[in-house]
């Protein structure tokens, strides 16, 4: 005895089905991807802040500096803390121009291993502030 056919409405169902659920694997799928890749942005803008605070740093280092040798051109450096990053200044006289001091200022990020930005300039006196010659970031 041979079966009667079946309805092609009822082998359909199951083709529906198969295809609801390869949507559902590929929807969670891209959910999947746009939530790690969420994750991956949204740690690289807390390293890109805590590097940019590292340079901000730094560079107040390098004004608490021209400040300082304005009112004493014997200043020789020091540590602080500006936001929340340390700061060390080191300031030596240039032997070539008593009138010239070489400032290397390094802001160091507290919250990141190993995030320091250094810049080394030169200053020359003069009336007011003393004035940059040159500025090399690291």
């Amino acid at each position: 005895m041979t079966r009667p056919p079946q309805p092609t409405a009822h082998r359909e169902s199951g083709a529906a089905l198969i295809l609801a659920l390869l949507v559902l694997v590929v929807l969670g799928t891209v959910t999947t991807l746009s939530i790690e890749r969420a994750g991956l942005l949204a740690r690289s803008d807390v390293h890109q802040r805590e590097r940019l605070r590292a340079l901000f740093a730094a560079e107040g280092g390098v004004a608490q500096a021209r400040h300082a040798l304005a009112l004493d051109p014997d200043y020789s450096g020091a540590r602080l803390r500006i936001d929340t990053c340390d700061v060390e200044i080191e300031v030596t006289s240039r032997a070539t121009d008593p009138r010239q001091w070489t400032v290397r200022s390094v802001g160091r990020h507290p919250g990141a291993k190993g995030l320091t930005y250094s810049i080394e300039t030169v200053l020359r006196d003069g009336p007011g502030l003393p004035a940059v010659v040159s500025w090399l970031e690291r």
